[in-house]
């Protein structure tokens, strides 16, 4: 039934199916772009600025936290009940 002249085709087979394995994790695990150019762009342009500072009533800022994997959202009356947290 097996040959031992072909032992080598089920660890080729193995390493193939565990190669495809892996790069599909890679693929859908893994950021597609690089997070601190825009970290600095934004940190660059709005350093400085809080939510109580805006002038009108009321902000609302959606965002998604890439640690959490969660979306959080800003508005100005969270800031202004819990500032520690919630203002930018």
């Amino acid at each position: 039934m097996f040959s031992l002249k072909r032992w080598w085709v089920w660890p080729v087979i193995f390493l193939f199916i565990a190669g495809f394995y892996w790069y599909i994790i890679y693929i859908f695990v893994y950021p597609r772009f690089n997070i601190t150019k825009y970290e600095s762009i934004l940190t660059d342009k709005l350093s400085g600025i809080r939510m109580n500072d805006t002038l009108t009533d009321e902000v609302y800022i959606t965002s998604y936290s890439y640690n959490d994997e969660t979306p959080r959202f800003y508005t100005k009356r969270n800031s202004l009940l819990d500032a520690d947290y919630f203002d930018l």
